[in-house]
């Protein structure tokens, strides 16, 4: 586990400092478009005064930016490729907190697609937040109608909730827009099972609870049968 462990870092390490290098490219060239699009007015006395390496400021001078700065100075395509990067190296040191930062940035780049809110949804259910989850999934469901998958997590968080019923409901959505070699099927079975018997506890609880009722005293004045 450690030695996995101690890859995913050094992945991340590399990976970082590779944005590290761009982000220094970047700062490089934008600071040279700058300075070509200033105008240059001084006076040719203050020219020939001063040293050509005074006047001319050099690559290395720049401050390289920061590594969040990087990831927003590049294009959305690189940027996603990055937030990819580093989701599935937090989600893989189960260190939720970062991986849903990532995936947060990641719904911002892409709104309209269904995977990210999907996955959102899959680490909130490894925290046992099954309503935040839930929530999740039926926003992947919105953009995609036919994700399978995203009604299956609403199931399993709903028979977490022992709301057998509504998950009986979502398993049968999921199973509708199966795709080749899924098959619900089976959790539908099971779901149903639980609530049948959730139906006969309520009944047996309810059937208990009558007989232990107190019977009502007899009214004053009632005559009694002879």
């Amino acid at each position: 586990m450690n030695r996995r462990y101690s890859k995913i870092q050094t992945c991340g390490v590399l990976l970082l400092s590779a944005l590290l290098v761009t982000g220094a490219n970047l700062s490089v060239r934008a600071q040279t478009a700058v300075s070509a699009a200033q105008p240059a007015t001084p006076s040719a006395a203050a020219t020939t005064a001063a040293p050509a390496s005074a006047t001319a400021p050099t690559a290395s001078a720049a401050p390289a930016p920061a590594a969040s700065d990087i990831v927003s100075m590049a294009a959305p395509p690189r940027a996603e490729m990055i937030h990819r990067t580093l989701y599935a190296i937090y989600d893989k040191q189960d260190n939720h907190d970062l991986a849903m930062a990532e995936l947060d940035e990641l719904i911002r780049l892409k709104p309209s697609d269904a995977v990210f809110p999907f996955a959102y949804g899959n680490v909130l259910m490894k925290d046992q937040k099954w309503p935040d989850a839930i929530a999740r999934f039926q926003a992947a469901t919105k953009l995609d109608p036919t994700f399978s998958n995203a009604y299956c997590g609403i199931g399993d968080c709903q028979m977490k909730l022992k709301e057998f019923s509504d998950a009986i409901d979502s398993y049968t959505l999921a199973s509708r827009n199966a795709k080749a070699g899924q098959n619900f099927t089976s959790k539908v079975a099971i779901a149903r099972q639980y609530q049948e018997r959730k139906q006969q506890e309520d009944d047996y609880n309810a059937a208990v609870k009558k007989l232990s009722a107190p019977k009502s005293a007899p009214k004053a004045g009632a005559k009694k049968k002879t």
